[in-house]
C-alpha cells in the first residue's frame, strides 16, 4: 500500500492526503473470506471445503472485493496518523473519484484534511484541585430518610408538612430534526428539586405552574430527566424550557427506625442491633460515596487545567467552515448555523482537543477496557438510579437482563458512550496521580456540586 501525505503549508490550508491499495493489500481478506465460504457451500464437482479459491472468489464477485478493499482501508487508515505524527480535525474530506470494485484491480483514495501537529502534551505546571467532603449529621438524617422511604407509599399532606411533591412536567424539544413532547405526572422528593425552587412551588396554588429549564428547576437532572423518559443526551440540553404543574402535596411513609429495619437494611453485617451500629454503617456507605465524588472532582478539575496549559495550532477557520456545511445539510435546524456554531463550537473544538491529548497520554499509559468493566458499571449506575446499595439474590437476574438490554439499545451506543467514560478516566487517573495536586480544600457535598455544576456550563 502506497501512502503520500502533503502537509499543509500553514494552519489555515488543508493537508492532502493519497492511499494507493493493490491486489497485493487486500487479497489475503479475500483469500480469508472464500475459505471461509468454502467450507459450507454446495458446489457441483467438489467435495465441501474442495473448491478452489479463485473459483470461489468468482462467485463471491464485486461486493467481496469492495468489503475487503474498504476494511483494508479503514484498518490503515488508523496508523496514518501516528506513522507521519499527526491528528485528523474532524472528519477527512474524499476527493477521488467513484471507484469502480468490478473492473479495477488497483484503487486510489484521495482525502483534504484538517489536521494538528503532533506535539507532546506537558504536565508540568499542571496543579490538580483537590477537594475533600465533609461527612455533616444533615447527610446522615438525610441518608438514613431516603432509606426508610417507602418509594410507593405516600399520604396526602400540606405544604408546610410535605417531603414530596406530586406534579406534572410538561417538556417539548427538538431531536434528530423532529418536535417531540414528553407529559408524565410524577411524585418526586423535595431533594430533587433546587431550593428555591420549592420555596417558589410553596407559594403558588394546586394547578398553577413554574415554568424553566432542566438545569434551573431541578437539582436532580437525572430523576427529572428520567421522569420524563428523556434519552440520556437531552437531560443535559437547558435550551428547552420545562413546564412544573403542581399536583398534590405528599408525604413519604418513613419505617420504624428498629433492630429489624437495620438487619434488612445491612443483612450481611455482623453486628446491626442498635441505631449507634445502624448510623456507623450508613456513614461508611456516605464516605464511600463522597470518596467517589472526590476522585471525580479531581478527574473533571484535572481536565479543565491540564486544557489551560496545552498549547496547539489548531485549524479553527477550516473547522469551523466544516461543521458550518454538516449543518447546512440538516433539517429543522433549533436556530440560525451561526447561533448554534457560536454555543457549541468552543466546546466542539475542546473536545476534538481533548481527544488528542488522551490519545498521546495512552501511547505511554497503554489503558484498555474490557467488556466486563462497561458491564459493572453499567449495573453500578442503575443500581443507584434505583436506590439499591446491595444485590439481592433474588433480582440478581432480573437486574443483569436489564443491564444486557441498556448496553445493546441503539446498536449498542450506550456500551460504547460507558466505555469511552471508563477509558477518558482511567487515563485521566494515570495522568493525574502522575504530577502534584493542589492543597486539599474542605468542601460539603452541596458547594463541591455547585462547583461541578458551574465547571459543566463553562463557568
Amino acid at each position: 500500500m502506497k501512502i503520500n501525505f502533503q502537509r499543509p503549508e500553514s494552519t489555515g490550508k488543508m493537508a492532502t492526503l493519497e492511499i494507493t491499495i493493490s491486489p497485493a493489500d487486500y487479497n489475503p481478506m479475500l483469500d480469508e473470506q472464500a475459505k471461509k465460504y468454502a467450507k459450507t457451500a454446495n458446489i457441483k464437482g467438489f467435495r465441501p471445503g474442495q473448491a478452489p479459491l479463485g473459483l470461489i472468489r468468482r462467485m463471491l464477485g464485486s461486493e467481496a472485493k469492495r468489503e475487503a478493499v474498504l476494511e483494508t482501508l479503514s484498518k490503515n487508515f488508523k496508523n496514518i496518523e501516528s506513522e507521519n505524527n499527526f491528528f485528523i480535525v474532524g472528519d477527512p474530506i474524499p476527493t477521488s473519484k467513484d471507484v469502480d470494485f468490478e473492473k479495477q484491480s488497483e484503487f486510489v483514495f484521495g482525502y483534504e484534511m484538517a489536521v494538528v501537529e503532533d506535539f507532546k502534551p506537558n504536565f508540568d505546571m499542571v496543579k490538580i484541585p483537590t477537594y475533600q467532603i465533609n461527612v455533616s449529621d444533615e447527610d446522615v438524617n438525610k441518608y438514613i430518610n431516603a432509606l426508610r422511604k417507602d418509594e410507593n407509599e405516600f399520604e396526602d399532606s400540606n405544604a408546610e408538612e410535605a417531603t414530596e411533591a406530586k406534579v406534572r412536567l410538561s417538556l417539548t424539544q427538538t431531536e434528530n430534526g423532529e418536535e417531540k413532547s414528553y407529559e408524565n405526572d410524577e411524585t418526586m422528593a423535595f431533594d430533587d428539586f433546587k431550593k428555591e425552587i420549592i420555596e417558589k412551588l410553596k407559594n403558588i396554588a394546586i394547578g398553577e405552574s413554574l415554568e424553566g429549564t432542566l438545569d434551573e428547576l431541578f437539582a436532580n437532572l437525572h430523576k427529572a430527566g428520567d421522569a420524563l423518559g428523556l434519552e440520556h443526551e437531552y437531560q443535559h440540553d437547558n435550551t428547552n424550557i420545562c413546564k412544573v404543574t403542581l399536583l398534590e402535596w405528599k408525604k413519604a411513609k418513613l419505617a420504624e427506625l428498629n433492630e429489624e429495619f437495620f438487619v434488612s437494611i445491612f443483612p450481611n453485617h455482623a453486628e446491626m442491633s442498635t441505631y449507634e451500629h445502624f448510623v456507623g454503617a450508613v456513614t461508611d456507605i456516605i464516605k464511600s460515596e463522597y470518596k467517589r465524588i472526590e476522585e471525580f472532582a479531581k478527574m473533571r478539575f484535572g481536565k479543565k487545567e491540564i486544557l489551560k496549559n496545552i498549547s496547539v495550532e489548531f485549524p479553527d477557520e477550516l473547522y469551523r467552515n466544516q461543521l458550518a456545511k454538516n449543518l447546512e445539510s440538516a433539517e429543522d435546524l433549533p436556530d440560525t448555523i451561526e447561533n448554534i456554531l457560536a454555543k457549541e463550537y468552543p466546546i466542539m473544538k475542546e473536545s476534538q482537543i481533548w481527544g488528542f491529548v488522551l490519545r498521546k497520554a495512552n501511547e505511554e499509559y497503554n489503558v484498555s477496557v474490557s467488556y466486563e468493566d462497561v458491564f459493572m458499571t453499567a449495573q453500578r449506575q442503575i443500581m443507584q438510579q434505583f436506590g439499591l446499595t446491595q444485590i439481592n439474590p433474588d433480582i440478581q437476574k432480573a437486574l443483569q437482563d436489564i443491564v444486557q438490554k441498556q448496553l445493546e439499545r441503539d446498536n449498542f451506543r450506550e456500551y460504547y458512550r460507558i466505555q469511552d467514560e471508563i477509558l477518558e478516566a482511567r487515563i485521566l487517573t494515570k495522568i493525574v496521580a502522575s504530577y502534584p495536586n493542589a492543597d486539599v480544600e474542605t468542601t460539603s457535598f452541596e458547594d463541591l456540586n455547585e462547583k461541578l455544576l458551574n465547571l459543566s456550563k463553562g463557568n
